[in-house]
């Protein structure tokens, strides 16, 4: 086991077989009043695939992670109101090539995130 498994165990980790069963989307206990609260913008945009493994993992710290602190709440609604939204336009139409950076960062919350093998 490497040093950052012991170290952090995030309430968000599922099974591999759970991340890949269709009912997972499904399950979010994320209740938002925005429609679009099931998208992950920024997300979808990095990894180019709205049911993107990673994208699943995401939505999935953001329920079950920052949705337990006030601070998580704000930032959440802050993203929702539409932050989230022009921020991934802007990357996807002037920024393409923050890509990479911002993969490896959400790469490093969805290894955090995703089962230990």
């Amino acid at each position: 086991m490497s040093k950052r498994s012991e170290k952090h165990n995030y309430p968000c980790q599922y099974s591999d077989h759970e991340l890949n069963t269709p009912s997972f989307r499904d399950k979010s206990p994320y209740k938002s009043t925005r429609e679009d609260s099931k998208f992950c913008f920024i997300a979808t945009v990095v990894y180019g695939d709205i049911n993107a493994r990673e994208v699943h993992v995401l939505r999935d710290f953001r329920d079950k992670v920052l949705r337990e602190s006030r601070i998580g709440r704000a930032a959440i609604d802050l993203y929702y109101g539409g932050l989230g939204e022009r921020t991934a336009n802007l990357i996807k139409d002037r920024a393409p090539s923050l890509i990479p950076v911002i993969k490896k960062g959400l790469d490093y919350i969805v290894d955090m995130c995703s089962p230990r093998k």
